[in-house]
């Protein structure tokens, strides 16, 4: 279960977690309304009862009129929906729960009371609302003799406003007698006689009725006689019970699938001993507590599908900025920093959100910085490696340069040492000179190449017009060129070139690609352009191979790679390379198709 659970995702495990803890709450509490819910509702009403019969006792003992203690009665009745009676220590009833309704007769003559304990049960009646004033016709019968004393009726029907409720009881007993002047009627539908009834119509001035609740919780009147004979025959039989202690028990009438919560108070009035009893109908509770249970079935029913819903929404709440920062860091060790967290909250999880955003942002800072750092260590790298093979090319190419004239220099020097005739000592001489020369111009070139390349030397800026330069240039290599067969064209543009140079550098580059055109260049062409633009040199000749031309700047380069000597050092296009450098000039070699052309424009 462990390895299974594990391999859930976190939303299904929080989803798991609050979903188990609220069924299981959910469980605890439908335990607790089937199981204990009655028995806790039962305790809860009888504890009521108990205390409302404290409270009653203790007004009933300073009562002394009946309607005040049947006012009391009803009012306690009403107030715990229990049936409320006091009887005397023999078992005799003295008060019990009396609904009454007191009229005056149109007529006059006495006020009539009429017993409603029938009537207050009927929801009809209830709903009719009766209250003092209320203008009434009642048709009742009288009770036997006791009742008669008692000036209490039993109404048959009550009429008011055009509503009349009738009760379902017949009055046919030996027991009841007629009015003086009344003679009994003989009812053939079974037989026994009844009597006329009476019928009086008056202004209602006192009232007695339960509440709407207790209406219909109300015990029976002839069930609380049941209950009431219930303790009398207790009594007989030796139940005691101490001064102001209670007794509780429960009765179950015999005909019926019933039960009554009895408490029975003992008191002490007027030096008579009384007991109090108090009613309650534990159907009611039965019904309350059934009715709750099936409410709570269906509140289940909705609890646990609103529980899975939350615990869902819950969890995903949860989850969703720990997937989204997941997400973030699958990014991440991807070296992709490109996604930010969305969290704001100021919780733990918008702390760790502003984190994570913080180191990505750091990372990928760092990183970039890493990658610019290698690659300039990468450029230095290749930067060493080509000074070290250029250095090892310059090494190269200056002992060669410098070997052959100090070989030629050596042997002719030995020459003169070993007496060769008067004839060849001037040539040996001449040839030691002209060497000597080679050399002093080959160093001379090395050293301003180097100037050149550090920087150190520092540029004599001045406005000039460089058709005057390139026309002057043009005029210096006519008899040279004419001399090597060369046809020389220079075409210059008529509006002024004004550039801001050092006119000795700029000179020495255009001699340079001049000189460097006429060596290779045999009965052909050179043209020397000027425009606004730029300046070019184009010789016809053979091309330069593709991958000499980036090559052709640097210090001691040959085409040739025999490095026969043509007169040149090998510094010219280099020297030239670096001086358009440091005036910030654009330049180039191409081929074309005639031969090769070198170019470069001034800013």
């Amino acid at each position: 279960m462990k390895k299974i659970f594990s391999k859930f995702s976190i939303t299904k495990k929080i989803f798991l977690i609050f979903f188990f803890i609220f069924l299981l709450f959910l469980f605890i509490w439908m335990i607790g309304q089937f199981f204990l819910f009655g028995e806790f509702y039962a305790y809860t009403k009888a504890k009521d009862v108990s205390e409302y019969i404290d409270q009653f006792s203790e007004e009933y003992t300073k009562l002394e009129n009946a309607d005040d203690i049947n006012y009391a009665i009803v009012n306690y009745s009403n107030s715990s929906d229990a049936y409320y009676a006091v009887i005397s220590e023999n078992g005799e009833m003295l008060y019990m729960v009396s609904y009454e309704l007191i009229i005056a007769p149109d007529n006059g003559g006495e006020n009539l009371k009429f017993s409603l304990d029938n009537a207050v049960h009927n929801e009809d009646f209830m709903n009719n609302k009766l209250s003092v004033n209320d203008t009434v016709t009642v048709t009742y019968s009288s009770i036997g003799d006791d009742q008669q004393r008692a000036n209490i009726y039993m109404p048959i029907s009550i009429k008011h406003d055009g509503y009349v409720w009738e009760t379902d009881y017949k009055f046919h007993s030996p027991r009841f007698v007629p009015q003086p002047g009344q003679e009994p009627d003989f009812d053939t539908n079974n037989g026994r006689s009844t009597f006329n009834t009476l019928s009086v119509s008056g202004t209602i001035v006192s009232i007695t009725l339960p509440s709407p609740q207790a209406s219909k919780l109300t015990v029976q009147r002839n069930d609380a006689a049941m209950v009431i004979m219930d303790w009398s025959e207790k009594l007989y039989n030796g139940v005691t019970v101490d001064l102001n202690d209670k007794y509780s028990y429960t009765v179950y009438p015999p005909d019926r699938d019933d039960q009554y919560s009895v408490t029975v108070k003992k008191i002490e009035k007027s030096g008579n001993i009384e007991y109090i009893c108090a009613i309650l109908p534990m159907r009611n509770i039965s019904e309350a507590i059934d009715a709750v249970k099936d409410f709570s079935l269906f509140v289940f029913a909705v609890m646990f599908v609103l529980m899975a819903i939350i615990a869902l929404i819950f969890s995903r709440a949860i989850t969703h900025p720990i997937i989204e920062i997941n997400s973030i860091t699958e990014k991440m060790k991807q070296l992709d920093f490109s996604k930010k967290c969305r969290v704001k909250s100021s919780d733990e999880l918008g702390m760790l959100s502003e984190n994570v955003n913080e180191m990505s942002q750091r990372l990928d800072l760092t990183i970039k910085e890493l990658i610019d750092a290698n690659d300039k260590l990468i450029k230095d790298i290749e930067h060493e490696r080509l000074l070290e093979k250029q250095r090892k090319e310059f090494v190269a190419a200056v002992s060669h340069e410098l070997k052959t004239p100090l070989a030629i220099i050596r042997a002719y020097s030995e020459g003169l040492l070993d007496g060769v005739s008067q004839s060849k000592q001037e040539r040996y001489l001449n040839i030691i000179v002209d060497e000597t020369k080679n050399m002093d111009h080959l160093i001379l070139d090395m050293l301003e190449n180097s100037r050149l390349e550090s920087g150190a030397m520092e540029l004599n800026k001045k406005q000039y017009d460089m058709r005057i330069l390139v026309n002057k240039i043009a005029d210096r290599f006519k008899t040279p060129c004419k001399a090597e067969g060369i046809e020389l064209i220079c075409a210059v543009c008529d509006t002024p070139v004004i550039k801001s140079f050092d006119a000795e550098l700029i000179e020495q580059v255009i001699n340079n690609f001049m000189s460097n055109a006429m060596k290779n260049t045999q009965n052909g062409k050179i043209i020397i352009s000027l425009t606004e633009k730029e300046l070019s040199v184009e010789n016809e000749g053979k091309h330069i191979p593709e991958e000499d031309l980036d090559k052709i700047w640097d210090r001691f380069y040959k085409i040739d790679k025999s490095r026969k000597r043509n007169g040149s050092t090998g510094l010219g296009l280099s020297i030239s390379k670096n001086i358009l450098i440091l005036h910030n000039a654009d330049y180039y070699v191409k081929n074309t198709d005639p031969g090769v052309k070198f170019g470069f424009s001034l800013p």
